[in-house]
């Protein structure tokens, strides 16, 4: 048994050791509750800085898209405002030159109405959006406007090598197409005419009995290294071409009349007289920007092609003018027309770069204007000029 001194003592222990688990319960439960309330407080904290970032991002999109419909609205008052003026000026356009056409699915036209009234940034479909060449095969020639363009196409030539043509008689000769325009230029598949035979060197046009025009650096070899020959073009809207190629239709490069490389341009003529005629020109400096043109060659010398849904973007330079035509390699001499008249106006002599590298293939060079010059003619009436034709 334990003495009153011992249990006292007994009791006194006991004491101490229940407050003291009561003190570390209620400093454990201090330390909880402090860290309870740290946590919320950080989580509190990052809430509200993921909260007011969030809040930051919605406001600049807000900010954005509000900027990017007011650009949207105020380019489509500006294309409203330039359909009113053109339609302005279709209507005073209409009373002074009326020329009836008819319409069909690939003219962006109505029918009966006149061709310079309704100006249409998009006459005949090309192959894609951005490339406006169409087959000479495509024009119909129930259209008074076509059937013009038809008829001028006779007089623009391609420029060979004599390698690329294989005589095989008095009567006939057949073009050496053995390379492809997509296998020559490593271009991606999905490129226009890829499939296509490249032959050509570049394009001259008949500008008298027995005389053509070209641009000057289509000659890279002596001139008894070339022949001139007509008619190579798709037979139809398949891009299937006439290789064979009446005697006829062929001409030899007797010698170089006149030249003048600040202009980049040579006449030169042929071995006989053409039984072709010869085309007619007219000033370019009394045309306007944004008149309709077109331009009749040979790109990267592939079947004859028409580029067409062009204007005229620069008219100011005193030598040469600029235009939105769709020009490539091989149209090199090409004649270019105003649409109205059906005149030659310029010869093509130099543009952008053609195509450019996209992965392992090329892809054709894109440009909107007014970001790029476009391509380059010399004006017509300063040839006709210097060379006193």
């Amino acid at each position: 048994m334990l003495g009153k001194s011992n249990l006292g003592y007994v009791v006194f222990l006991l004491s101490f050791i229940f407050s003291t688990l009561s003190s570390q319960e209620k400093n454990t439960d201090s330390i909880l509750m402090l860290n309870e309330y740290m946590y919320e407080k950080i989580n509190n904290q990052h809430k509200a800085f993921y909260f007011n970032q969030m809040t930051q991002d919605q406001l600049k999109f807000k900010t954005i898209s509000k900027q990017k419909k007011e650009s949207d609205l105020r380019l489509k008052h500006k294309v409203q405002e330039l359909n009113q003026q053109k339609t302005y000026e279709a209507q005073a356009n209409t009373q002074q030159e009326p020329l009836l056409i008819q319409q069909i699915e690939s003219v962006i036209k109505p029918e009966n109405e006149d061709l310079e009234a309704n100006y249409s940034p998009l006459r005949l479909r090309g192959p894609n959006q951005f490339d406006s060449r169409i087959e000479i095969a495509e024009l119909n020639p129930d259209i008074t406007w076509q059937l013009a363009i038809g008829a001028i196409s006779e007089s623009v030539a391609m420029i060979v090598e004599k390698n690329q043509l294989i005589k095989i008689s008095n009567n006939s000769y057949i073009l050496n197409t053995i390379t492809t325009l997509g296998n020559r230029y490593k271009l991606c598949k999905n490129e226009s005419f890829v499939n296509q035979m490249v032959i050509g060197a570049g394009t001259a046009f008949i500008i008298n009995k027995n005389e053509m025009i070209t641009a000057a650096h289509v000659f890279q070899k002596p001139l008894n290294h070339y022949a001139i020959v007509f008619g190579y073009r798709t037979i139809n809207k398949l891009g299937t071409a006439e290789i064979s190629i009446p005697s006829n239709d062929v001409y030899f490069i007797d010698k170089i009349e006149e030249e003048e490389n600040s202009f980049d341009i040579t006449i030169f003529s042929v071995d006989r007289k053409f039984n072709r005629p010869i085309l007619d020109w007219e000033t370019s400096s009394l045309l306007k920007k944004g008149d309709e043109i077109y331009m009749l060659g040979y790109p990267m010398g592939l079947p004859q092609k028409l580029s067409i849904n062009a204007d005229i973007t620069d008219n100011t330079p005193l030598q040469y003018f600029f235009s939105s035509l769709d020009g490539f390699q091989g149209n090199s001499g090409s004649p270019v027309f105003n649409l109205k008249t059906n005149k030659v106006i310029g010869v093509l002599v130099s543009g952008m770069i053609d195509y450019v590298l996209y992965g392992d293939c090329y892809r054709t060079t894109l440009c909107q204007m007014p970001y790029c010059e476009g391509e380059k003619a010399i004006r017509i009436e300063k040839i006709v000029k210097r060379f006193k034709l």
